[in-house]
């Protein structure tokens, strides 16, 4: 009978103590998936937050963070990338095509893998070889090569004195009175800003957090 009894005691006290290991296991585990999940959305809030940012502060970021990437003040200004991202895929491209290297800004602005912007460069290197101003915005841009060369030679037609912007026009999404609005928005708003006008014009950021209105899609 004192067998039985114990016997019976000691399967009560396993039991107990299984159910207990079961639920600080389960314990951990859900603080282990609520560490993560909380993790991951801070991440992507930092992202969104960034990203959101007016024309004018990633303008403004970038510049000072590397003052000496000049060339990617603009093209990181008006992309959707945040800046670590993009600069990432600058020194990457920079360092794996360095007879493409001066094109480093246009494609870490843009969503395409290296090869692709390699392909595209020289597709319409190939094709229009005295374009030579526009094949990296034709590489970094969604538009085939008709629909890029029918862009250029619109705003060429309409607005032949902005030669700078040919190339932002034409692989931007904008429509050209949008971009031609855009172009003299910042213009009147930042006349020393000559350089990024019309990386302005072919984004969609705003120029400013005042602004969000302009331009916004």
């Amino acid at each position: 009978m004192k067998k039985s009894i114990f016997a019976l005691t000691l399967g009560f006290a396993l039991l107990g103590s299984a159910a207990e290991a079961q639920s600080n296991e389960k314990s951990k585990t859900g603080k282990k998936q609520t560490s993560s999940s909380s993790a991951k959305q801070n991440s992507d809030q930092g992202k969104t937050g960034e990203s959101s940012l007016s024309f004018m502060d990633r303008y403004y970021k970038i510049k000072d963070s590397y003052k000496d990437l000049t060339d990617a003040y603009g093209p990181f200004a008006s992309s959707k990338h945040d800046l670590e991202e993009y600069i990432k895929r600058y020194y990457s491209f920079k360092e794996a095509y360095p007879s493409l290297s001066r094109h480093s800004a246009n494609f870490a602005a843009s969503n395409y893998t290296q090869a692709d912007f390699e392909k595209r460069y020289y597709e319409i290197k190939k094709v229009y070889p005295e374009m030579v101003d526009v094949h990296a915005d034709y590489a970094s841009s969604k538009w085939s090569l008709k629909d890029f060369v029918t862009r250029y030679h619109e705003i060429k037609a309409s607005y032949p004195d902005m030669k700078q912007c040919y190339g932002s026009y034409a692989c931007s999404e904008q429509k050209i009175d949008e971009f031609v609005k855009r172009y003299h928005a910042i213009k009147e708003a930042y006349p020393d800003n000559k350089d990024v006008y019309h990386q302005f014009a072919g984004s969609y950021n705003p120029l400013e957090k005042s602004s969000l209105n302009v331009g916004s899609k």
